[in-house]
C-alpha cells in the first residue's frame, strides 16, 4: 500500500511493502509487527520500542485524524491512497529480435560464460521481469532477491540482452551463484 501522510504541515510517502510489518518512510526501511487489539488502537513494535497509537478522531473513509502517542495528540492527514501490493517496476524491454527468439536458451546446469547478475547473498527469488532474448538497459530492475526478511532489486550492471535465466520465483539460492546470463 502507498499513500502519503501530513504531520505538522509536513508531507510523507509512506510504502508497506512485502511481510506485513515492512514500512519505507520518505526511503528509508523500518521493519517491526503491528498488533489490533481494537479498532481504534494500533501497538506498534520497532526497533526496540513498543508504541500505543490510539485514533481518538476520524475514518478512514474521510482521511483526516487526530492520533494520540504517549498522552500527546496528533493531526493526521492522510491523502494519495493505492490499495494495491507496492512492487518495484518492471524494467523497460524492447522487443525481442527475429534471432533474439531463435536463440532463447536455457542452461540447467548454470555454466555460462560471459557476463551476468549474481546473488549478492543467499535468499530466495520473489520475482523475475525478464524472458531470454530481452534486451535491458542499464539499471533495470532484472528480477527481486529476498534475504533476511528484506526484498532487493538486483538490476542490470549495463546494456545487455538477456541470454539465459538461471532460477525461477520460489528458487533459493546461494550467494554468488549466476541468476541470470547476459551477453
Amino acid at each position: 500500500m502507498r499513500f502519503n501522510v501530513s504531520v505538522d504541515g509536513k508531507e510523507h510517502e509512506v510504502l508497506t511493502v512485502g511481510e506485513p510489518g515492512t514500512v519505507v518512510l520518505d526511503g528509508q526501511r523500518f521493519e517491526g509487527t503491528v498488533e489490533r487489539p481494537a479498532k481504534n488502537r494500533r501497538v506498534i513494535t520497532m526497533e526496540g520500542g513498543r508504541y500505543d497509537v490510539k485514533v481518538v478522531e476520524g475514518e478512514v473513509s474521510e482521511g483526516s485524524f487526530v492520533l494520540e502517542l504517549a498522552g500527546e495528540r496528533i493531526p493526521v492527514q492522510v491523502s494519495q491512497i493505492s490499495l494495491r501490493t507496492v512492487r518495484p517496476p518492471t524494467p523497460v524491454r524492447a522487443k525481442k529480435s527475429k534471432a533474439a527468439k531463435k536463440e532463447r536458451a536455457s542452461t540447467g546446469d548454470g555454466e555460462v560464460a560471459g557476463e551476468g547478475i549474481r546473488a549478492p547473498m543467499p535468499g530466495r527469488i520473489v520475482e523475475v521481469f525478464v524472458e531470454a532474448g530481452d534486451e535491458v538497459e542499464k539499471g533495470g530492475v532484472v528480477l527481486i532477491l529476498e534475504a533476511m526478511k528484506v526484498e532487493n532489486e538486483l538490476r542490470s550492471p549495463g546494456k545487455a540482452v538477456v541470454r539465459s535465466i538461471n532460477v525461477k520465483p520460489g528458487d533459493s539460492v546461494a550467494g554468488n551463484q549466476l541468476l541470470v546470463a547476459l551477453d
